[in-house]
């Protein structure tokens, strides 16, 4: 298979209908109780990399990313990081744009802000939220596609970045597009110069982020 198709097209959709069969299944019924949506995707989360490890075993298989190198003195980097950075701006762009100039975005919107008025004006909430919970997923497929280069593929790849990604979420605020967008360029900014200055090991700690 072409390892764009691969990386790019497969995994959002898989994950996504993943997402869209976990939502009706059981996120649904825990929709305003916070703790025990955490718990139970948790829960689901483990089960699922148990389930992974039982069929492919729990090792680490290599993606050799698609395009070469560049050198600029005796530093090098790979032509790779712009497709990440590249894939990260359009995905910003893109919910930007849903959120903002679409009609779909408008009715998402409303039923997050207030759900008893959206559904009096004929609005389901329960359809918007798995839709919403579904594009969550089909992103969170992409990225792991995205990153499959980097990390490798392995059943808890995942685990590397939830801690990054919550801190991210909560330094955003509740500009949901444009603070989340700012706090990982600042959050990564700062992993970045610690790395180099320090080592990676102490750049990837969420304690050292969060500061």
């Amino acid at each position: 298979m072409n390892i764009w198709i691969a990386m790019l097209v497969l995994p959002p959709i898989v994950v996504g209908l993943v997402g869209l069969v976990l939502e009706r299944a059981l996120i649904r019924f825990l929709y305003g109780r916070m703790m025990d949506m955490m718990l139970a995707t948790w829960g689901v989360s483990l089960g699922l990399i148990g389930i992974s490890s039982t069929i492919y075993g729990n090792v680490v298989r290599g993606v050799t990313a698609p395009l070469g190198g560049f050198n600029i003195g005796r530093y090098g980097a790979s032509l790779y990081s712009f497709v990440i950075i590249l894939v990260a701006i359009a995905c910003l762009v893109g919910l930007y744009a849903l959120l903002r100039l679409t009609k779909f975005g408008l009715i998402l919107r409303a039923a997050m802000q207030n759900p008893r008025m959206a559904a009096a004006l004929g609005i389901s909430p329960s359809i918007v939220y798995m839709a919403t919970f579904t594009l969550g997923a089909a992103l969170a497929g992409l990225a792991g596609g995205v990153l499959a280069p980097i990390s490798g593929i392995s059943p808890n790849m995942g685990a590397a970045y939830i801690a990054n990604a919550f801190i991210t979420v909560l330094g955003g605020g509740p500009a949901i597009i444009a603070g989340t967008g700012i706090a990982s360029v600042i959050f990564g900014a700062i992993n970045q110069i610690v790395s180099f200055v320090a080592n990676p090991v102490l750049a990837r700690s969420p304690c050292w982020s969060s500061r």
